[in-house]
């Protein structure tokens, strides 16, 4: 609560009065100086934000408020969530990204990251955009993959054609494997949150280098190839790749990975971080 300045007391010869009401009602009354105590002050007292609150251009604090994932400040600045909903007092969690989810990125990417294909893996086809599946003989329609295990590989969770092999199509957080027969080209799709131009920065490599002839690697952007490399099944450290891409809200990408004619040794590293 806050109590009525001294210099105004000694200026005011009601401000004793007003103390008393401020101190019952937590309002302010006509004739008394001072600021309501159930609202947040500018400038000086309302600079920061407090409670839980998000401070606007202008200084105001709108306590208890919350914090939007990719949203705007009063000032036009754009600010990344902090685990959506600020409680009172409390810090946030994850970032969520200029328009991506809380938990979908990590908390240190920046405002401006929308999607990461590492951290937002998940148990739940969808979830921060991505799905995983695959193309059978490279092409559409797009087709989900069905099981998803906890414990996959090297304690990894993964999802999964089948938890008998063949068929060999698995996708973990990391790695992608396809199948050759039938031909399915693993697919780790990104559904796109956002509006306008993104980047798209990763790395296609072996993860397993036994043998095999290496696979081939594309990307698609709502269909349209708009990058490929080939890796050969020893090279680890493959091939980087920084592209953009317009988008709307809804554009499909999608993140292939075929065998080429062997499927032997096929565990590929295929990563991507989306910004915007």
């Amino acid at each position: 609560m806050l109590f009525p300045n001294v210099h105004n007391r000694a200026r005011n010869p009601g401000a004793a009065i007003c103390a008393v009401l401020a101190l019952i009602t937590s309002l302010t009354f006509a004739g008394c100086n001072g600021t309501p105590s159930n609202q947040a002050g500018s400038g000086g007292n309302g600079g920061s934000a407090g409670n839980g609150g998000k401070a606007n251009a202008g200084g105001s604090t709108h306590v208890g408020g919350a914090t939007s994932a990719g949203g705007q400040s009063s000032g036009g600045t754009t600010t990344s969530s902090a685990g959506g909903m600020s409680a009172a007092g409390g810090a946030g969690g994850v970032a969520g990204g200029a328009g991506g989810s809380p938990g979908c990125v990590p908390q240190d990417a920046g405002a401006t990251v929308v999607a990461d294909s590492v951290y937002g893996f998940s148990g739940t086809q969808g979830q921060c955009g991505w799905s995983y599946g695959y193309l059978p003989d490279g092409a559409e329609p797009f087709t989900p993959l069905t099981i998803y295990v906890a414990g996959c590989q090297a304690d990894h969770p993964c999802w999964e054609e089948s938890t008998s092999h063949p068929p060999w199509l698995i996708t973990q957080d990391t790695y992608q494997h396809p199948n050759l027969t039938p031909l399915q080209w693993n697919d780790r799709r990104w559904t796109s949150t956002v509006a306008g131009t993104v980047s798209l920065k990763g790395q296609l490599a072996k993860a397993d280098t036994g043998g095999g002839d290496g696979i081939t690697g594309h990307i698609r952007v709502a269909g349209t190839e708009v990058w490929h490399a080939t890796v050969a099944y020893n090279d680890t450290v493959g091939e980087t790749f920084l592209l953009s891409a317009d988008v709307q809200v809804g554009t499909t990408i999608d993140f292939l990975v075929d065998p080429n004619a062997d499927i032997g040794f096929d565990t590929t590293t295929f990563t991507v971080v989306i910004s915007k």
